[in-house]
């Protein structure tokens, strides 16, 4: 299940939050759409459209078993002052206009503000014609959206796609066995995530690591904890690396100042910000030792919405290259909302790799 949820958790960045003015739920009879192609428009989020989102959404149908799903670029955009109990409606009007080619169109909208957190996530699905097929509005105090307290646009991703299971007669898109997602694939390719030669080089290297143990230095460089650079936290990694007996571990006072891609989509933040750590440390003079980086995203004032833990080579060849979020156990065991804290994560996830934990 974390293998699952890390593909597709890692498409989206973190969002704080959505306010709904519904406080229950209610949903259309459940149609006969099993088997129909679906266009998935980009969604709402918290009123600005994310087509990054929209395309983990057929990435989830698509796992879910859905065979023929297509991701729009142009967004649907309610008229200001739109109430949100006609929206759907308005949507099956514009959807009747554009000519669509497949049986259906889906458009998801989740309403809040980074400040109230998500709130909301309405659901409409409408065929070729603008006919309302099945809509769903889900807001705190429904049991359903309070059970599942969705937190990000991946949580409301799922849980707008669970909503469509029956209508749709989809299978659960986080199971073991899902179907291989066309559109993941795709995705991941533009995120500039290794291909599978590259990962497998990957392990060969972090196998080479653990062989060499004490022998082998790690430099540690100060994390960039949004747009600070600590080094406070690159001195309490290399404590910590020192203090496990795996590896020598010794800290750098001048970061490595790298940049990394703005993106809704987690894996090109991940990928990018990895691949300009390797460009910085191929520029500098040889090295025969490893080079820890980390980056630190803020969610918010007092919490942190992702750790990035990248390791080098000493000729910056890819060693580790690690997200976690709150998707994830180690993750979620910590919580972090300081930079402490996320040093906690990185050191977990960094000496679970080294112990072949």
């Amino acid at each position: 299940m974390a293998r699952i949820t890390i593909l597709v958790a890692a498409a989206l960045l973190t969002l704080a939050g959505c306010t709904s003015p519904s406080a229950k739920s209610t949903h259309a009879a459940p149609p006969q759409a099993k088997g129909a192609s679906i266009t998935v428009f980009p969604v709402a989020l918290a009123g600005r459209a994310s087509p990054e989102a929209g395309n983990v959404l057929g990435i989830l149908l698509e796992r879910g078993g859905a065979t023929a799903v297509e991701v729009a670029e142009q967004a649907y955009a309610p008229e200001a002052g739109t109430d949100p109990t006609t929206e759907p409606a308005a949507f099956g009007r514009w959807v009747a206009a554009s000519g669509l080619a497949t049986d259906l169109a889906l458009r998801v909208a989740i309403d809040g503000s980074p400040q109230t957190g998500v709130a909301g996530i309405r659901t409409m699905l409408v065929d070729k014609r603008g006919a309302i097929v099945f809509e769903a509005s889900d807001a705190g105090g429904s049991s359903r959206f309070d059970a599942a307290a969705p937190k990000e646009p991946m949580d409301c991703c799922v849980f707008a796609v669970n909503t469509l299971r029956e209508p749709l007669g989809l299978l659960d898109p986080l199971r073991g066995d899902a179907t291989p997602s066309k559109l993941q694939a795709r995705m991941q390719q533009r995120s500039g995530v290794p291909d599978g030669a590259e990962v497998e080089a990957m392990s060969r290297r972090l196998a080479a690591l653990r062989t060499e143990g004490k022998s082998a230095t790690i430099r540690v460089y100060p994390a960039r904890a949004g747009e600070q650079w600590s080094t406070s936290a690159a001195v309490a990694l290399a404590a910590r690396i020192e203090q496990s007996g795996l590896n020598k571990a010794v800290a750098e006072i001048e970061p490595l100042v790298f940049v990394t891609q703005r993106s809704p989509n987690q894996q090109a933040v991940l990928w990018s910000g990895a691949r300009s750590m390797q460009g910085l440390l191929r520029a500098r003079d040889a090295s025969t030792d490893y080079a820890l980086v980390c980056d630190f995203l803020p969610r918010g004032e007092h919490a942190f919405g992702a750790v990035h833990t990248c390791l080098f080579a000493p000729d910056g060849s890819f060693v580790l290259v690690d997200y976690q979020n709150s998707h994830h156990d180690d993750f979620k065991s910590i919580d972090p909302k300081t930079v402490d804290d996320c040093v906690e994560v990185a050191t977990l996830r960094l000496l679970a790799a080294l112990r072949n934990d």
